[in-house]
């Protein structure tokens, strides 16, 4: 069963998602962007048969970025998913 599946990864990104908005009150629509792009990372990373959001190595990104570039990603959504990645794994750090 993967890790979104069973409430793990999603339970982590929903708790990222509170403190992001306690800490810094980012608005909504940001934070609903941030949520996806976690979701879409963990079913990339499940499909790929890398281990969930918190096994997540620098390679399994750079794989990611690789693959959503080629398919198309814009210069600012990579950008975006950037600066998710970073907060979203400063806070794994933080609160671990």
């Amino acid at each position: 069963m993967s890790t979104l599946a069973n409430g793990e990864d999603g339970s982590l990104i929903e708790r990222f998602a509170d403190a992001l908005w306690m800490e810094r009150g980012l608005s909504r629509n940001t934070l609903q962007a941030y949520q996806s792009d976690l979701r879409k990372l963990g079913l990339w990373l499940e499909a790929s048969g890398r281990p969930g959001l918190l096994g997540t190595k620098r390679a399994d990104l750079l794989a990611f970025l690789a693959d959503q570039s080629k398919n198309g990603l814009k210069p600012r959504s990579s950008a975006r998913l950037l600066s998710c990645f970073r907060q979203f794994f400063q806070y794994c750090v933080r609160e671990s």
